[in-house]
């Protein structure tokens, strides 16, 4: 047996993190629009930056690094992006920050949790478990 094709992987990993900055770039594109311009500058350097990070954070790159090490630049980028969304607002003037708005973002940190542990390295070893039984047959009064 071959090495895995694990383009997908790659794919899915950065595109999965290009969406989750997209929505900043949109805001400092924004910001400048509107000629307030050290918002959407810092705005558009981070964005830079979380472009780089994820490419260079990119776990095939570091086979043996577990995910949460790979992850937490990117998640501390994420930080900095609703903290500027706060200061600034998304038509220029900041918003109040609620303590029980933090709470809408703690989805966003279900992956470090569930992921965090494993390695790219972890998806290249053979599987060599049998595979599961074929699903037993419906019973008549179900319908398909």
């Amino acid at each position: 047996m071959g090495v895995k094709d694990r383009s997908n992987e790659k794919m899915i990993w950065i595109a999965g993190w290009y969406v989750a900055f997209v929505w900043f770039f949109a805001i400092s594109a924004n910001w400048l629009l509107q000629e307030n311009i050290s918002p959407g500058k810092f705005g558009m350097v981070i964005f830079l930056f979380a472009i780089a990070f994820i490419l260079i954070c990119a776990p095939w790159w570091q086979p043996q690094t577990p995910y949460w090490q790979l992850m937490w630049p990117l998640y501390v980028l994420f930080i900095v992006c609703v903290a500027a969304w706060y200061q600034y607002g998304p038509i220029g003037e900041g918003t109040d920050f609620v303590w029980g708005d933090s709470l809408y973002y703690i989805p966003v940190f279900i992956p470090l949790f569930m992921v965090g542990g494993r390695r790219w390295a972890d998806g290249d070893a053979e599987d060599d478990t049998p595979a599961p039984p074929p699903l037993r047959k419906l019973p008549y009064y179900i319908s398909e």
